[in-house]
C-alpha cells in the first residue's frame, strides 16, 4: 500500500471513530456534561482485575458478560459490532470469539493433565506429617483416575524420602497394595521421628 492510501485509510478510521463518539453523545447528553456513565443503563460493578487464575476464569467471563450487556453503547454485541475496512470486527471481535480465545489460554485445564503436573511437583517434606502427604497423594490418584495399585505404589515409592524408601525395601513381607505401603511408611516414619 502506498503512503497516500495509508493516510486516506487512517483518516477514514479517525472520521468513523469521531462519528461513533458523536452518535454516543447524541444518545446520552450526560456524557457532554462530564458525568460518568451512560444514562438509563443499569449500574454494574466492573469485574475485578483478572490475575490469570484458571479457577476464576469463568467467574471473570460472567462478570464481563454482565458488564457488556449492561452497557451496549460502550460494548457492541455481534449485531452492532463495528467493522474495519476489511470487513473484520474491531478489537477482540465478537463475544463468542473473545470467550473462546480467553478460555483457550486461561480456562480450566484438562483435569488429568493438571493432576499429572501436580503429582510430578508433589514431594514429601520429612518435617511435615506423612499423613498429609498420603492424603494429598490419594486425592490426586483419584482425581487423575490412577486406580492401579502398582502405578500408585511406584509413584509413591519414588516420592518418599530416601531413608523411608530404603527401610520399606528391606521389610518382609513386602507391601502388596497401596494401603499396606502407606501403613509401612507411617510406622517407619513414626519410629524414625521418635528416635
Amino acid at each position: 500500500m502506498t503512503k497516500g492510501k495509508e493516510e486516506d485509510q487512517a483518516e477514514r478510521v479517525d472520521q468513523e471513530n469521531q462519528e461513533v463518539e458523536e452518535d454516543l453523545r447524541e444518545e446520552d447528553p450526560a456524557d457532554q456534561s462530564g458525568q460518568a456513565g451512560p444514562k438509563n443503563q443499569s449500574k454494574v460493578k466492573e469485574p475485578d482485575v483478572f490475575t490469570g487464575d484458571h479457577n476464576k476464569a469463568n467467574e471473570f467471563l460472567a462478570d464481563l458478560y454482565l458488564l457488556f450487556h449492561s452497557w451496549p453503547n460502550d460494548y457492541p454485541n455481534e449485531a452492532t459490532q463495528r467493522l474495519n475496512e476489511e470487513g473484520q470486527p474491531r478489537g477482540f471481535g465478537t463475544w463468542r470469539h473473545f470467550r473462546e480465545d480467553f478460555l483457550l489460554v486461561f480456562g480450566e485445564q484438562d483435569p488429568v493433565q493438571t493432576t499429572a503436573a501436580q503429582l510430578a511437583a508433589l514431594r514429601y517434606d520429612s518435617r511435615k506429617p506423612l499423613d498429609r502427604f498420603n492424603a494429598k497423594s490419594l486425592h490426586l490418584f483419584i482425581k487423575g483416575h490412577i486406580t492401579e495399585d502398582h502405578a500408585q505404589m511406584a509413584w509413591y515409592n519414588s516420592k518418599l524420602a530416601g531413608f523411608l524408601h530404603d527401610k520399606i525395601a528391606l521389610t518382609y513381607p513386602q507391601p502388596t497394595n497401596m494401603d499396606e505401603l502407606m501403613d509401612h511408611a507411617i510406622h517407619i516414619n513414626w519410629a524414625y521421628l521418635r528416635n
